[in-house]
């Protein structure tokens, strides 16, 4: 998955290849909730059962059909800080820039369809000799037991927070070009 213009892409990482140790916990707690069903319920999980590090950088979607709208149940703190704004109780249409926002619908609509966690890792070519990666973990959850009904994902956010910041915030058309790090 890229978009046209290279400033970002996702590729699909295998589950056996967690590329974040602490996803371990967070992926065990899943398992354990969901038992022998597909999927545990959002009834079923608790946030706060998460380490605590990682609350911050949750994100808990709802959808409303297989094709209908996706609604921001739970944006943490850590991805309002980074993304520059709260999608709280907004559907997925507000997020920007829509070439982002594409990219993330269809990672959540592989997870519906897919039915499994799933590692994203997400590259940002600009971060030429820092970490250029972020990794996103998702999660279906499902109500009725038998199709996916909203997402728990995890993002273990980079150590260069702020450029990703900037960086976000030019791509939604909201930073000034020169307050840019890259």
């Amino acid at each position: 998955m890229s978009n046209k213009e290279g400033r970002f892409k996702f590729q699909v990482v295998d589950i056996a290849d967690n590329p974040t140790p602490v996803f371990s916990e967070v992926l065990d707690y899943w398992h354990q909730k969901r038992g022998t069903a597909f999927a545990p319920a959002w009834s079923d999980i608790n946030l706060l059962d998460l380490p605590a590090v990682l609350l911050p950088n949750c994100i808990v979607v709802d959808f409303e059909g297989a094709t209908g709208p996706i609604r921001y149940r739970y944006y943490g703190s850590g991805i309002t800080n980074l993304h520059g704004y709260d999608l709280s109780n907004r559907t997925i249409q507000d997020m920007k820039p829509p070439d982002f926002r594409d990219q993330v619908v269809k990672q959540y609509r592989l997870v519906q369809e897919k039915r499994t966690p799933m590692f994203f890792a997400a590259h940002f070519p600009f971060l030429i000799g820092r970490r250029e990666h972020q990794y996103l973990l998702r999660l279906p959850l499902s109500n009725d037991g038998k199709t996916v009904t909203n997402v728990l994902s995890v993002q273990d956010i980079s150590d260069d927070s702020r450029i990703l910041t900037e960086y976000y915030l030019k791509m939604s058309g909201e930073a000034d070009e020169t307050d840019s790090g890259f």
